[in-house]
């Protein structure tokens, strides 16, 4: 009798050890992933990271994966894009179907959080409105456009731009409905073309907002130097109309699509219960997830920025005359401010407000404190853009200057971070984090108030 009891106290016991070395695997590793992501993470957060993962990476499938539909001229190393014959390229529809890239090519515009569209459409996630925007005395509709990073503010932080809004008595009532107009890589003149695209389909606009800057001085002299094509040709452009013959080329693409492959693998089985429910697992993942994504990053940029030249016109387009770098960053600036002068000038004819934004880059220099952690993940001395952004940015400014003297609504937030050492970039490219983005908003909203009230 003693010496079932004391085996069933020896079971015991280790039960209660396993029990408790789980729990605190459990507890470190919240805390470990609440670190390596900055915020404190919920259950319901790892499941809408590995949406992410899974849709920024899926080749085919169903439910919380994305499905790609074949593109005979899809990027092939971006298949969210596809060519346009107005704007280079623009979403496929797979990566919103059903909504306004079935129309017109970019992501849907939701009713902001408080608004009365959102509480009518309480459970439906806030359902999408329909293209185009018509103006009206009860509805703000606000155009973003940019690149990747006014894609970003105007997809996933519009709502922290509606909450400043309403702070305003007079607007307190107006629904706030933020269009993105934006998309990655585009640059001049790919956002004027946009606006005047979007306004020749019917669409009205209380409010247009441009931010952009990054693109122009570090993709455009790249798309020259290393490719041979016109600086104002659509980003990537040459991979995005022509068949790939090179053995390097293609390697790298088998590369990408298999790192993207295995993502998707992994953030599926991280998604299966009892494993979703756990911390422990999530934060591997998560690691796993981080590591694989940067190895992709590397191959799309490699790929991206792979010398190739050709002389085919369709590709590189008109010659551009020789310049020294200087020479072409002034080239590229100029033709930055043209085309803010005709949007300025395109809205004031619809009655729109138009502000533009030079957006902030951690590699202008004294634009940002960076500590350790920061740099580690956000500063890399061999980016190819980063000596085009040390040349290009003072000319910015310049020119956003001269946009301000001539009565365009500019605003220059090129050092936005200058005073703030907590970190906020999140990749060595341009984009930072919600921290950051949320800034940039409130600060969008407080001109646009300052803008539709001021006193004659």
């Amino acid at each position: 009798m003693d010496q079932r009891f004391r085996g069933r106290k020896a079971v015991l016991l280790w039960l209660l050890l396993a029990c408790t070395v789980a729990a605190a695997t459990e507890a470190a590793s919240f805390l470990f992933l609440s670190v390596l992501e900055k915020q404190i993470v919920s259950p319901g957060d790892l499941r809408a990271l590995r949406i992410r993962a899974s849709s920024a990476s899926a080749l085919s499938g169903t439910g919380t994966r994305v499905t790609y539909v074949a593109e005979s001229r899809a990027t092939p190393w971006d298949k969210k894009h596809v060519v346009h014959p107005y704007l280079g390229f623009v979403g496929a529809p797979a990566f919103n179907a059903g909504g306004n890239r079935e129309s017109i090519g970019f992501a849907n515009a939701r009713p902001s959080a408080g608004s009365l569209l959102r509480r009518a459409s309480e459970g439906q996630a806030g359902r999408p409105i329909a293209f185009p925007p018509k103006r009206g005395s009860g509805t703000m509709h606000i155009g973003v456009f940019g690149g990747s990073v006014a894609e970003q503010l105007a997809m996933f932080h519009a709502d922290a731009l509606a909450e400043e809004l309403r702070k305003d008595p007079r607007e307190r009532d107006r629904e706030i409905v933020v269009w993105p107009f934006a998309l990655g890589s585009y640059k001049q003149p790919q956002q004027i073309l946009t606006l005047e695209y979007a306004l020749s389909l019917g669409a009205e606009f209380d409010v247009i907002v441009e931010v952009d800057g990054f693109n122009e001085v570090a993709l455009a002299p790249l798309e020259l130097r290393d490719r041979g094509t016109n600086p104002f040709f659509p980003a990537g452009w040459r991979w995005r109309i022509q068949d790939i013959h090179d053995p390097q080329a293609i390697s790298l693409l088998g590369q990408i699509s298999y790192l993207k492959q295995k993502r998707v693998e992994y953030a599926t089985l991280a998604a299966r219960a009892p494993a979703a429910y756990s911390f422990a697992i999530g934060f591997l993942w998560r690691a796993l997830d981080r590591n694989l994504s940067g190895k992709i990053h590397r191959r799309e940029t490699a790929l991206q920025y792979y010398p190739w030249r050709t002389t085919q016109y369709a590709i590189t387009g008109p010659q551009y005359p020789e310049r020294k770098d200087g020479e072409l960053v002034r080239d590229i600036a100029e033709h930055w401010k043209r085309s803010s002068v005709l949007m300025s000038e395109t809205a004031r004819s619809r009655g729109s407000l138009y502000l533009h934004y030079l957006q902030p880059n951690q590699y202008d220099p004294g634009s940002k404190p960076m500590n350790a952690s920061e740099r580690s993940v956000a500063y890399n001395e061999k980016q190819p853009y980063k000596p085009w952004v040390e040349r290009g940015y003072p000319v910015l400014r310049e020119k956003g200057g001269e946009l301000a003297e001539e009565g365009v609504r500019f605003h220059d937030l090129s050092m936005m971070f200058q005073n703030i050492r907590e970190p906020l970039y999140n990749d060595d490219c341009c984009h930072f984090g919600k921290t950051g983005k949320e800034m940039v908003m409130r600060r969008i909203a407080m001109d646009i108030l300052a803008a539709l009230h001021e006193t004659p």
